[in-house]
């Protein structure tokens, strides 16, 4: 799995704690439900953190939980044993938890889980967990 995020600082001051931005992951495994069948998944987000910063001093300063929400659509890849491939685009809802370290003013490292939802053609669904670590840079 590999996911590219940017997000900025919505510039309202009211709000602060809030980011917007887009995210792209691509995930490749194998379906368990169906033998010798390969799977594609590249995810395109629009995404909003909110931030809850613990405080303002000390060494809690560093730590600062999150929730996340991103919206999008992702494009699903699935190859058969006898090298047939199917697909499309469906839609998709991400929410998830997680937790950055502030290094430096400019370094933070982050740990997230993330549930994605992956919506099909009629009654079919695909449902994700992603567990992500990451480290961030600000330019």
């Amino acid at each position: 799995m590999f996911q590219v995020s940017y997000d900025r600082v919505f510039f309202l001051e009211s709000f602060r704690n809030l980011r917007l931005g887009i995210a792209i992951s691509y995930q490749a495994f194998n379906a368990t439900y169906v033998d010798n069948v390969e799977m594609e998944v590249l995810s395109y987000l629009v995404s909003a953190r909110y931030m809850f910063p613990l405080a303002k001093d000390g060494f809690l300063k560093i730590l600062t939980p999150f929730i996340s929400l991103g919206l999008g659509t992702s494009q699903l890849r699935l190859t058969k044993a006898d090298n047939s491939s199917e697909g499309g685009m469906n839609s998709t809802i991400q929410g998830g938890l997680g937790l950055d370290i502030f290094i430096n003013y400019n370094v933070d490292l982050n740990l997230e889980a993330n549930y994605k939802l992956i919506m099909g053609q009629g009654e079919y669904a695909l449902s994700i967990l992603q567990l992500l670590a990451g480290v961030s840079w600000k330019f």
